[in-house]
């Protein structure tokens, strides 16, 4: 039987891979589990056997030269066309117009008189309460 924690963070436990948060919760839950400790010490002991082991190969020096190369194909960065390059600062240009139009439009468009929007929401207001608007309103004094 094994426990639905050995499932989920176990591993992430043992690789060091867990929020500090988590990995305090499942620490908490080791002392009170019996089944996550033997896991725990089976997976350490097997990383410990894996590493005395010394399974590592060397690879050959003609892998390397054709990781090398394609690496180099892969990296070499390609030109780019110079129409293309044209077409993109032509596009910038354009957007840079539109902005500056826009900024110097914008106040054009705001320069609305705001006492009279401020008294249209008045008038609207008491319009909506069914009252009859007083010669001065009470509600600002």
């Amino acid at each position: 039987m094994r426990c639905g924690f050995a499932e989920s963070l176990l591993q992430g436990y043992f690789d060091g891979e867990l929020t500090a948060a988590t990995a305090e919760e499942f620490e908490h839950h080791l002392q009170q589990c019996v089944h996550c400790p033997v896991e725990l010490a089976n997976m350490d002991l097997l990383s410990e056997r894996l590493r005395l082991a010394q399974l590592y190969e060397v690879a050959p020096t003609s892998l390397r030269k054709k990781i090398c190369s394609d690496l180099r194909s892969i990296a070499s960065p390609t030109p780019m066309p110079q129409v293309l390059l044209w077409h993109w600062l032509a596009a910038a240009a354009a957007l840079l117009l539109l902005a500056i139009a826009g900024w110097i439009v914008s106040p054009v468009l705001r320069t609305q008189d705001y006492q009279v929007e401020f008294a249209e929401q008045i008038v609207d207001a008491h319009v909506h309460c069914n009252r009859p608007i007083p010669t001065v309103c009470t509600e600002c004094e």
